[in-house]
C-alpha cells in the first residue's frame, strides 16, 4: 500500500516523466528478494523503481493520508490491514 501510494506521490510531482536511466548495482540476494515481496513488486525494476519512489516521497506521505483519511474509511479490508501492518 505505503508504495502504491508513493508512486502516485511521485507521478503527480512529475517525478515519473523524463528519460529512464540504467542503473547497475549489486545488492544482497536476500534483502533484495524480501523488499520485492513486502513491495508486492514482479520484479527488480519494478521493486527498485517503488522504494525508490518511498524514499523520494516520504515527506508527502504524512500529508496524504491526512487529506485522505476519511476516505481511507471506504477502502476494502485487504489494503487497510496493509496500511495497519506499516
Amino acid at each position: 500500500m505505503q508504495s502504491t501510494i508513493a508512486m502516485e506521490l511521485a507521478a503527480n510531482m512529475g517525478l515519473m516523466e523524463g528519460a529512464m536511466r540504467h542503473i547497475n548495482a549489486r545488492v544482497p540476494a536476500r534483502l533484495l528478494e524480501r523488499a520485492t515481496e513486502k513491495l508486492g513488486a514482479e520484479g527488480v525494476t519494478e521493486a527498485v523503481t517503488r522504494a525508490l519512489a518511498s524514499v523520494a516521497t516520504r515527506s508527502e506521505l504524512g500529508p496524504w493520508l491526512a487529506h485522505n483519511w476519511g476516505a481511507l474509511a471506504d477502502v476494502d479490508r485487504e489494503t487497510t490491514a496493509e496500511i495497519e501492518s506499516l
